[in-house]
């Protein structure tokens, strides 16, 4: 006699919407630009990629490690603070998402989410701005 399966378990990227994430892909396409010669792009972490209940998405520009030694010189530096709220904010409204962006050292990331998925960003078929 034949199982009969009732339920499946959906694999998810996220638990973010279609329309939420595409909106959020569009958002960081310029980020990304900007930033391409410093570093690896922006990824998608944290609470949003295994939680329905997440608190906000998390999102890292992995930036070489030397590049991010260079801009900021240790990471609680008052510029990286500030380029990390204003990047976030920017997402923020642009998605209406609870956006937690991040500038972070390739090293720095590596370790913290070391075995934990990760989501490229900002890539869109068709839509390319450089």
């Amino acid at each position: 006699m034949c199982k009969t399966i009732t339920t499946l378990e959906k694999y998810r990227a996220s638990y973010l919407g279609v329309s939420e994430t595409y909106a959020l892909n569009a958002a960081v396409i310029p980020v990304d630009a900007v930033l391409s010669d410093l570093g690896y792009g922006t990824y998608m972490v944290g609470s949003c990629l295994t939680k329905k209940d997440y608190r906000d998405v998390d999102l890292r520009f992995i930036m070489k490690d030397e590049e991010f030694d260079r801009l900021f010189v240790k990471e609680r530096s008052g510029l990286h603070l500030l380029f990390n709220v204003a990047i976030s904010e920017w997402l923020q409204r642009r998605t209406n998402l609870p956006i937690d962006f991040q500038v972070q050292r390739q090293t720095d990331c590596n370790r913290e989410f070391k075995g934990q998925p990760r989501n490229a960003m900002g890539m869109i078929e068709g839509v390319n701005i450089k």
